[in-house]
């Protein structure tokens, strides 16, 4: 076996082993649990933004915010048809097919993200930024490969 389809095999025995359990679980387990708005406005607080960085961060957060929930719509609609098929009879390549769907709708959402990040980015001053990386040193996407403290 090759290791892409090694990879993909792995995925599809885990999933199988959630494909009887509820919805919501399984959901909350593969789908990256976004942080609070509440939560990015305190670290926000913390930088000392002018008004017009402020605003400008406003700006960019509302704009993104449709196409970030119709992402993530789209990637639980997604998830949910791909544990229909693992419950139900579908064949293989069906269940791969919509396993690659799953996969794309998450890396389009990751990049949605990442894209509002950098365009938050730009607006702090080099120092913000460095005060930003002290207070929130683990992003989305990296916290769940971070190391324990111990």
């Amino acid at each position: 076996m090759f290791p892409k389809n090694s990879r993909i095999f792995g995925s599809l025995i885990g999933l199988t082993f959630l494909a009887g359990a509820a919805a919501i679980p399984v959901l909350a387990q593969t789908t990256p649990t976004p942080s609070s708005p509440h939560q990015h406005t305190d670290f926000l607080k913390k930088l000392n933004l002018s008004p017009d960085q402020t605003q400008k961060i406003d700006t960019i957060r509302s704009n993104d915010k449709a196409q970030i929930t119709q992402d993530k719509q789209a990637l639980r609609q997604a998830e949910q048809q791909l544990q229909s098929l693992m419950a139900g009879t579908a064949d293989d390549s069906q269940i791969k097919q919509q396993f690659s769907q799953v996969e794309a709708l998450k890396q389009k959402l990751t990049e949605d993200k990442f894209s509002e990040r950098l365009a938050i980015r730009d607006v702090l001053t080099p120092a913000q930024r460095q005060q930003l990386a002290l207070l929130h040193p683990h992003r989305e996407g990296t916290k769940h490969n971070a190391k324990p403290q111990q």
